[in-house]
């Protein structure tokens, strides 16, 4: 570096040790060790009490911000270095606003482009004898489906039985999100999930299935372009495995409790139980009894368990009683 004034002091050891390839400069290694500074060195020199060499190199990082670009410019920067010329190149989803001959660098989104956006500089300076290229990514217009993501807990589940979901859009943050929308093509039950951000944008859910077969849930997501088409559905099989059937769920001010066809018991009692086990409602009935209705509206919103007793089995579900 002529000026090292312009650059960053660069500390260099002898001695040979594992390190990170450096993404900034070609052919060099970086290190740190303890509470000593950044090392970048060559590949066969190791940190030491004592450095061997202080060079000077210049930060060639692409500053600028890589949330989703939907209207209007962004201006992306390199260190100022003086003397050095700048070669700034674009993805096809982008168009430059401007100068592009200089240290700054603005585009802005090209017409209606979705999708996946870079802007990468090459840095050349009189006394490098090289250059250094550096490349920001980020993504520009409405959030494409093929790039939704949806991660759930279990392949397979029970009628009734709560299952979590979320939606991931890489590389955007989900929780940058401003929405989110699912399908299910059988009778399900959607409420809030167990992995919501800091402002619910709908991308975490617990949904209950209603009825058995293959499930496929599917979701489309917002930002502040617009909508996506909806994501590839992910399959879940749902088998019967209750003994009653509690509608609905969830629930408001009144639950029904009903026989599965295959289930040959009446129902003899019921309890509600909050999520910490203490019994919060109780009803007997009387023989030949194969449904039954509930009065919940004393309860309040929350997850709770439900227990249904027959004469020779017992079933627990959960219930969710939400308003």
């Amino acid at each position: 570096m002529c000026n090292a004034a312009d650059a960053d002091k660069i500390h260099y050891y002898c001695g040979d040790h594992s390190a990170v390839a450096s993404t900034v400069v070609s052919g060099k290694y970086e290190s740190k060790w303890g509470a000593w500074p950044l090392i970048r060195h060559k590949p066969t020199t190791v940190p030491y009490e004592q450095p061997a060499t202080v060079n000077y190199y210049a930060q060639t990082k692409v500053s600028g911000s890589t949330s989703n670009l939907c209207t209007g410019t962004r201006t992306f920067s390199v260190k100022n270095i003086a003397g050095a010329t700048y070669s700034w190149t674009k993805s096809s989803g982008l168009t430059v606003v401007g100068s592009s001959n200089s240290y700054q660098y603005t585009v802005q989104r090209n017409g209606s482009s979705n999708g996946a956006a870079w802007v990468e500089v090459q840095i050349s300076t009189p006394c490098s004898g090289g250059s250094a290229t550096s490349r920001i990514n980020f993504t520009v217009g409405i959030p494409q489906a093929s790039n939704i993501t949806i991660w759930n807990s279990i392949s397979s589940t029970t009628v009734g039985h709560p299952v979590g979901f979320v939606a991931g859009y890489p590389p955007d943050n989900r929780c940058q999100l401003l929405s989110a929308n699912w399908q299910v093509n059988m009778s399900a039950n959607i409420v809030h999930g167990d992995f919501e951000c800091g402002t619910d944008n709908g991308t975490s859910k617990n949904i209950f299935f209603q009825s058995t077969g293959t499930a496929l849930v599917n979701v489309k997501v917002q930002n502040a372009c617009g909508w996506s088409d909806w994501s590839m559905a992910v399959p879940i099989q749902v088998n019967s495995g209750y003994y009653f059937m509690v509608s609905p769920n969830p629930a408001t001010t009144t639950i029904t409790i009903n026989q599965r066809g295959e289930t040959k018991d009446d129902i003899s009692e019921i309890k509600i139980f909050d999520n910490i086990g203490n019994l919060k409602k109780q009803s007997k009935y009387g023989g030949d009894t194969k449904q039954a209705q509930l009065n919940i509206s004393n309860l309040r919103s929350g997850v709770y368990f439900i227990e249904i007793s027959g004469n020779k089995i017992k079933d627990r579900q959960q219930l969710v009683i939400q308003r």
